[in-house]
């Protein structure tokens, strides 16, 4: 592909990558009942680290390498980001008295992650602000609100333990504060660290920090035994959700979203990265009920798509002037 081509068809592929990401939530939602968050995100792992496991061997020497900064990033990528945001966005989809019920809030809130990401990068990395960000931050805070707040009925933040709805939105949340983060400390080592590393290698880092954490949590937060058993894991719908996961969501994607991402600029890469949470809202009325014929069919409540509207719009608009900010420091420095 020539690269006016690829510079052509680079959202889409970004767009394309989004769309994997929808998959996923209908795939791994399907396994409640069968495995548990902790155990799925493990068996997911592992099956990403023996692929990757050539790029295991060829980077693994280079660890001595880095300094103390660079190990305490290292761990929050692989441990938070991969590990434990990976493991509040499952719960999150498991949590409710009915299958699906608070998996459209879960994924609005995880549009959070760039107000998150780009403050922490002005605080940690003395990056620029993008025009209006309190402002926009600001908006993006209602959005939030407006998306929890039917949630916070019937015994309020008090009442959390009884209320499933916020648990499943405190899931969210979780999950996009550790995804945002890791970004800020991932950029940390790739383009502020003592030696500039590539994608493949910190990549290969994360899964296999993750992966290990993972082999050590899992049997200590199960109670009733630690690994999922044998005859758990070797089901015909276990195993192809497992591999479709890692191998689909966890890999092909990313190879998708970064190939498209070498010739779209952030700025536009934040429109197109739309088609996760907007594809969504569009596939659950034509596939839910083929799929899950016991799923929560009822949508989320007007307050709660406005207040999606606000954040998508406030965080879409962060991300496209933070763009066009480095772009413009882009070419200054050249």
């Amino acid at each position: 592909m020539s690269e006016n081509k690829a510079k052509n068809f680079g959202p889409l592929f970004i767009a394309s990558a989004a769309l994997l990401w929808t998959t996923d939530v209908f795939v791994r939602s399907n396994l409640e009942g069968l495995l548990t968050s902790v155990q799925i995100t493990l068996l997911d792992h592992i099956i990403i680290i023996i692929v990757i496991s050539p790029f295991v061997i060829k980077y693994l020497p280079d660890l001595k390498n880095f300094t103390a900064k660079e190990w305490f990033a290292l761990l929050w990528i692989g441990i938070g980001g991969s590990a434990l945001a990976t493991i509040f966005l499952t719960e999150g989809f498991f949590t409710g008295d009915y299958p699906f019920q608070y998996v459209g809030v879960v994924i609005l809130l995880q549009q959070s992650q760039p107000i998150i990401a780009i403050g922490m990068a002005h605080i940690l990395l003395k990056e620029k602000l993008p025009r209006h960000y309190y402002l926009l931050s600001f908006l993006s805070l209602i959005g939030v609100g407006m998306i929890i707040s039917p949630n916070l009925q019937n015994g309020g933040i008090l009442g959390l333990t009884e209320n499933k709805g916020l648990i499943a939105a405190s899931f969210g949340l979780l999950a996009a504060i550790l995804w945002g983060s890791s970004t800020v400390f991932g950029r940390y080592i790739l383009e502020h660290g003592d030696q500039k590393r590539e994608y493949r290698q910190m990549t290969t880092y994360r899964f296999l920090i993750a992966t290990i954490f993972l082999i050590i949590f899992t049997p200590i937060y199960t109670k009733s035994g630690g690994f999922p058993t044998l005859e758990g894991i070797f089901t015909t719908q276990v195993i192809l959700s497992i591999l479709y996961m890692a191998l689909i969501v966890g890999l092909f994607s990313l190879v998708l979203y970064y190939y498209g991402l070498k010739t779209t600029h952030a700025s536009i890469s934040a429109i197109f990265e739309l088609a996760y949470p907007l594809s969504y809202f569009v596939f659950v009325p034509l596939i839910l009920p083929i799929i899950r014929p016991d799923a929560w069919n009822v949508p989320p409540q007007l307050i709660q798509y406005i207040g999606g509207a606000i954040l998508l719009f406030s965080t879409t608009a962060i991300s496209y002037t933070y763009g066009k900010i480095n772009m413009v420091d882009t070419v200054n420095k050249t």
